[in-house]
């Protein structure tokens, strides 16, 4: 399969999603003596989620899914999803990043792992740290929790389903080397 710049493969999302693309942009950076980092990034509309990550599928066979990164905002949960295609191919691997924001009453995305097998992983910590519902998960376990960590509770949330103030670990006085 032949290989994409940044600006193609916003341009081909564009033309696949149109209306239920709600952000893109192609992204160069200066890497170093080795070239510049390529990057896409696509913010979709959560019913066409999945369509994303297949139509992904499509510009390269197995997409590498590195991590899915999350974060509170307020009244919605972001969820990132960060993709290299033409991995390995020196100077033509493009990190592809999918977001999906979920309103907080309704926390709950669709699984990847009929497509992506090792996406379980990122999302069980989604689960953990976020308390989002990974529906179709084929193992819904906690990852990085214990088992006997209070249900309902987040670390990565801001608002009252986060870490109690009382649990939080408070730096009181510096570390030697500070001194």
């Amino acid at each position: 399969m032949e290989a994409m710049t940044p600006e193609e493969i916003v341009d081909a999302f564009k033309r696949k999603f149109d209306a239920d693309v709600l952000d893109i942009y192609a992204q160069r950076k200066k890497a170093g003596i080795r070239g510049e980092t390529k990057r896409a990034w696509v913010r979709i509309a959560l019913p066409r989620f999945r369509d994303a990550v297949r139509f992904l599928c499509t510009l390269q066979d197995h997409p590498h899914l590195s991590v899915i990164s999350g974060q509170d905002l307020g009244k919605e949960v972001e969820l990132i999803y960060h993709f290299s295609i033409f991995y390995g191919r020196k100077l033509e691997e493009v990190e592809v990043m999918i977001a999906v924001s979920l309103p907080k009453e309704d926390l709950v995305v669709p699984t990847i792992t009929d497509m992506i097998p090792g996406a379980v992983v990122h999302e069980r910590e989604q689960q953990d740290m976020l308390g989002v519902k990974v529906e179709g998960i084929p193992d819904p376990r906690r990852i990085f929790l214990p088992d006997d960590f209070p249900e309902g509770l987040y670390p990565l949330r801001l608002d009252k389903t986060g870490i109690p103030d009382e649990h939080k670990i408070v730096r009181k006085a510096p570390y030697p080397e500070e001194k």
